[in-house]
């Protein structure tokens, strides 16, 4: 099991990839938290087969109050962006592999 915080890390280090219709936009926080767990299994079933396991569960969330202004809206008129409580990108939630 692990938890972990990050905290006041330099911009661009943290980034959220958003989705709209149409449009991909990759934001920057400043900190977050992430927790989770790993299992691995390793098993000999017989002398010539090894089966091995592995599965792990992550949450990440930004941390908030978090907003950003929106790049999507025109300089002269911002709009601000709230990103706190999304996941970080390319986190996924569960992960697996089997090898045999």
């Amino acid at each position: 099991m692990f938890y972990y915080l990050y905290d006041n890390k330099q911009p661009g280090r943290l980034s959220r990839v958003a989705e709209w219709p149409g449009d991909h936009l990759v934001v920057h926080a400043k900190g977050g938290t992430g927790y989770g767990a790993e299992l691995d299994l390793d098993y000999q079933l017989v002398k010539s087969l090894r089966l091995s396991v592995n599965m792990g569960y992550v949450k990440t969330r930004i941390k908030g109050p978090t907003e950003i202004s929106d790049p999507r809206q025109p300089a002269s008129s911002p709009q601000p962006l709230e990103i706190s409580g999304q996941p970080f990108a390319f986190a996924p939630e569960w992960t697996g592999s089997s090898e045999r």
